[in-house]
């Protein structure tokens, strides 16, 4: 996607105070590689997205935190 389509979509979506949450959408993006898991592994991998979005909460707070 296009630098300008995803500004557009974050400036319809986000409010001023909020565009941080974006933080790696413009211009990066981390994102998992596709790969067939058995329906018994699923609780594995939603307990490491949830420490991965957790851990990158965590440092976005404290940025700007740390910013003001």
């Amino acid at each position: 996607m296009r630098r300008a389509r995803k500004l557009a979509i974050v400036d319809h979506h986000f409010a001023d105070s909020e565009r941080w949450l974006t933080t790696g959408y413009i211009d990066w993006i981390v994102g998992p590689a596709s790969q067939r898991v058995a329906l018994e592994q699923v609780d594995v991998l939603a307990e490491s997205l949830l420490t991965i979005l957790d851990e990158w909460y965590r440092v976005e707070v404290a940025a700007q935190s740390s910013s003001r």
